[in-house]
């Protein structure tokens, strides 16, 4: 990759960040996309982004409540395609299945499929995480 294609890349990465700081999901999502279109070797964690956007897009607007899980099951499918795209293993070595685990556990809890987000919680193998003290 040459210098200014890095240079390209720490700038869609610096404005992802800006953005999903800001909750500007919409805006993350675009990003995330012209970064799968530009940067290739990022696809896996273009995948995870856009699939976060949309998925914290929805809960912006809809809460995971029960009147809520139809509409959850018919509008996050997309999310949910991308979230598990970030599982492959491209997604394990680029560091993003964990926390795409993670979020299709929270996808499937707001579409009412309890057991699913339970499973995505296992395959995360939280219990192999360790606690690390921060500074103050």
């Amino acid at each position: 990759m040459t210098s200014r294609n890095k240079n390209a890349v720490r700038v869609y990465e610096t404005e992802i960040e800006k953005s999903r700081e800001e909750s500007n999901w919409k805006k993350a999502v675009e990003l995330a996309q012209q970064l799968k279109s530009r940067s290739p070797q990022h696809e896996s964690l273009a995948h995870f982004l856009i699939g976060e956007g949309k998925l914290e897009a929805y809960l912006d607007e809809w809460p995971p409540i029960k009147e809520n899980i139809e509409r959850a099951q018919r509008e996050l499918s997309e999310a949910r395609g991308y979230l598990t795209l970030a599982t492959d293993e491209a997604g394990i070595k680029a560091g993003v299945a964990l926390d795409a685990y993670l979020l299709l556990g929270k996808l499937n809890y707001t579409c009412g499929s309890y057991d699913e987000a339970l499973k995505h919680y296992k395959l995360a193998e939280l219990s192999t995480l360790t606690e690390k003290e921060l500074p103050v």
